[in-house]
Formats: C-alpha cells, structure tokens, sequence
C-alpha cells in the first residue's frame, strides 16, 4: 500500500506522458520529512521507506532530490547540489536516525530551510515540487505555523513557484492548520491513515497546463507545472 501511495503523490507532482511527447529537462523535488515524537522510531521507519520508493521509481537524469527531516529543530540532511545517484540517496536515508528531541514540531521552520535550498541551487528555468510528509500538527502554533497571522512562508513558496503536495498521515493532524500553502487542498492534499492503510483516496486525476491530464497508473515523467502557479500570479498582479 505504500508503492500505492508514493504513486498518487507523484502523480500529482510529476505529469505522465505515454508517448513522452514533452521532452523531459529540469527539475528539482524536495521532501521535507516529520519524525517528530508522534512518529515514534517504527513511523520513521515508514517514512525512510517511502522516500526511499519515491527516489527509487522516479530518479532520472534532470530531476534531483533533496530532504529536509524536522522535529524539534529542522535541518537540511540532502542537497540539490549532493551526489543524485539513487543508491547514494537511499543509503544515506537508510541511515538517517529518528532523532527526535523535544516536544516541538518545527513546520514553518523545515519550509524555510525548503525555501532557501530552492533559492540557493535551483536553476532559474528548473520546475520545483515540494512533498511535505507529516504525521502531526505544528508546535507550536504561534511561531511554526505557516499559516498563522503574518506569517510570509506561503508567499516565499508562492514568489518561487514552488509546488506542494503533502502527506498527511493517521487522524492526529489538522490538515487546515497548513492548507495555505497550497493552491488546490482537494488534490494536494493527501489524508491517509497510516503508510500501510487498507483504505486510502481514490487514485486522482489532476489537470495540468497545455490540457495534460496526471493518472498513477501511467509512467510519470515531467511536472504537474509552475504555469499554473505563474498564471494566478500574474491575475492577482493585474
């Protein structure tokens, strides 16, 4: 069940093309991981799997992967610019601890250091996708929530057309709390009860820019699209 939903995640960051008629150039896909408390070792265990997966079915020349894991503190654990060989990504991850200190859950805080990995080493013609894995709530509200009154990540992600997608798992979070940082809650966002849930949303279908249509099913090669993010920005700029 994991596969399945590694699968529907990437449909929707990733655009499937069977005859691969768009040709494939640049992109860069950053996974910003929970392993706060409410995760427990076994969840992030869950967690490395899944990335794991993600890297492995949709690792291909141009597109490059980065990670970001948070807790009480957040810290940047892969780079765009870090060796992109799919072996060397999972190894690293195999390998990457729990970690959690503290009761914090540091939301607002990954997405910025998100941001400025983007900002530093994302090339300006590059298409840039974020996965947002959590299990919990931000903590604490006031300072790593990213919708909170006057808080400018949502803008920072919206001025560097950065697409998100998040996963939500088990019934501990509020998926309201965090849906200001996407454009559309109803397909970027992904409420599953746990990794290894029997029940999940129902494969989606998501629209995409020059009437290109996403289905899990197919082979995924290219992005959903930041035309649809600069669309919007230029309406709201008239």
């Amino acid at each position: 069940m994991r596969t399945l939903v590694v699968a529907i995640v990437a449909a929707c960051v990733l655009v499937s093309s069977p005859a691969r008629a768009a040709p494939f150039t640049l992109q860069d896909v950053m996974i910003v991981a929970d392993s706060s408390g409410s995760l427990e070792s076994s969840g992030w265990d869950q967690v490395r799997d899944f990335i794991n997966d993600l890297v492995v079915t949709h690792a291909e020349p141009g597109r490059r992967f980065g990670l970001v894991q948070f807790a009480s503190a957040a810290h940047v654990r892969w780079q765009f610019i870090d060796d992109q060989d799919p072996s060397t990504i999972t190894s690293f991850v195999d390998s990457s601890s729990f970690g959690h200190l503290g009761g914090r859950t540091s939301t607002d805080s990954a997405l910025t250091l998100a941001i400025g990995e983007f900002q530093a080493y994302s090339a300006v013609d590059a298409a840039r996708s974020l996965i947002l894995i959590t299990d919990g709530n931000p903590y604490p509200l006031d300072t790593e929530n990213p919708c909170s009154s006057g808080n400018s990540t949502p803008n920072h992600l919206f001025a560097n057309d950065i697409e998100v997608q998040i996963v939500g798992v088990g019934n501990q979070w509020n998926p309201a709390l965090i849906d200001c940082i996407v454009d559309d809650p109803s397909s970027q966002i992904h409420d599953i009860t746990s990794f290894d849930a029997t029940s999940i949303l129902p494969p989606l279908v998501v629209g995409a820019p020059a009437g290109l249509m996403a289905f899990p099913a197919l082979g995924l090669v290219l992005l959903r699209g930041r035309t649809v993010r600069q669309t919007r920005r230029h309406a709201q700029a008239s």
